[in-house]
């Protein structure tokens, strides 16, 4: 199963956090999943965001969640 996954990051309000007058979309690219596992995974970053643009993060809201399981 392959998963693509994109996602904001929220304040306290769930409202996105902002970084330079933009909100950042994370994505994630998960592949070779099988059914009942679980993986971690890394992000692709969002360039220029600095470690102090997360002190206001207190969550994240999934924006998009595809996945292909292989089976047509």
């Amino acid at each position: 199963m392959e998963i693509d996954l994109i996602f904001l990051l929220v304040d306290l309000e769930q409202q996105p956090v902002e970084n330079g007058g933009m909100v950042p979309k994370l994505r994630a690219d998960i592949s070779e999943l099988s059914d009942g596992e679980t993986k971690e995974f890394v992000i692709s970053w969002f360039p220029a965001v600095l470690e102090s643009d997360f002190d206001k993060v207190k969550g994240y809201q999934v924006e998009k969640l595809e996945y292909d399981d292989g089976k047509k």
